[in-house]
């Protein structure tokens, strides 16, 4: 499994409100149980509309119309990043993740 993030691929520019990162498998529902339990705040980073129940009511779009951010949204998470984070609250959160993908090169 690889790991990309804001600092390793120029598509995922970090915008300072979080960190972006997206893996090669489709492990995000895991990514994002793993960090959540180690008490780190993760979300999904791109929810992709069509998959959305209105837009498929509406506009009868299917899952298989976008692949390409079909493939994105079911790869990507985001980290949160806010001003009132310490030093210390950056290191762990640094540590948990590269923790993780250790384990997972594995």
């Amino acid at each position: 499994m690889k790991f990309f993030t804001s600092s390793t691929s120029p598509q995922l520019p970090c915008v300072y409100n979080c960190f972006a990162t997206r893996t090669t498998h489709d492990v995000e529902d895991q990514f994002i149980d793993v960090i959540k339990s180690m008490g780190i705040g993760v979300a999904v980073h791109y929810n992709v509309l069509h998959l959305h129940s209105y837009y498929q009511k509406e506009y009868g779009i299917l899952k298989d119309q976008f692949t390409f951010v079909t493939y994105y949204s079911e790869r990507s998470t985001s980290l949160s990043l806010y001003p009132l984070m310490s030093i210390g609250d950056i290191e762990r959160v640094i540590g948990v993740v590269t923790d993780l993908i250790v384990r997972c090169r594995h």
